[in-house]
């Protein structure tokens, strides 16, 4: 364990799983209230919300099959690029459309960050091997995942609230989702560079 914290892969993972979780979790927050300011009724809101968490499940029940066909690195795509592509229609053109049936697209492409989850237990061994396992992953799952869950809305609401002498006068959602993005293709950085630099590489050689 204390070998693997000396690592940079070790940490490029911590700060991956961080931004990636704080491009979910932000969204997730932000979302039924922004629909709400949109246009859309409250029940279809939190539809729109009950659908992500649904169709999110079962990503994350059978991501050890969808692991298998589309290994590491494409796990990380899988679970960045349809998410941040959801938040940019979230943010840019549902203002302009304000259908259900387009909110319900985003939402699907969105339930792809749910397997985030996944990418824990499948890049540690790859990384460490199978020694120290449950330990990092407690520490990547519970400290990361959950740290972003609890600081995603806070610092999102830096960029989305706008006021003047303490008190709200416009919310600027299409930044706060914009700046959800760059969290997260940040951290799909971050993982891929962890790969790049695996210590698994220099003990096999």
């Amino acid at each position: 364990m204390s070998s693997a914290l000396k690592t940079p892969a070790f940490w490029l993972v911590f700060a991956g799983i961080l931004f990636m979780t704080i491009m979910y979790q932000g969204l997730c927050g932000h979302l039924p209230t922004f629909l709400k300011v949109s246009g859309m009724e409250e029940n279809q809101a939190n539809s729109m919300q009950g659908i992500m968490q649904f169709v999110g499940i079962f990503f994350v029940l059978f991501g050890g099959a969808i692991v298998n066909k589309i290994g590491v690195k494409g796990l990380i795509f899988f679970a960045g690029l349809p998410l941040a592509a959801g938040c940019l229609l979230f943010g840019f053109v549902f203002q302009n459309i304000m259908a259900v049936w387009f909110a319900v697209i985003c939402s699907i492409l969105c339930v792809s960050g749910a397997m985030i989850l996944n990418i824990c237990p499948v890049i540690t061994p790859v990384l460490f091997g199978s020694r120290e396992m449950n330990r990092i992953n407690a520490i990547y799952s519970g400290g990361v995942f959950w740290g972003a869950a609890a600081v995603a809305a806070q610092i999102l609401n830096f960029v989305i609230v706008e006021s003047a002498n303490g008190e709200v006068v416009g919310m600027h959602y299409d930044r706060g989702f914009l700046l959800a993005v760059v969290f997260g293709v940040a951290g799909m950085v971050c993982l891929f560079v962890s790969l790049a630099v695996n210590p698994m590489k220099k003990v096999k050689e």
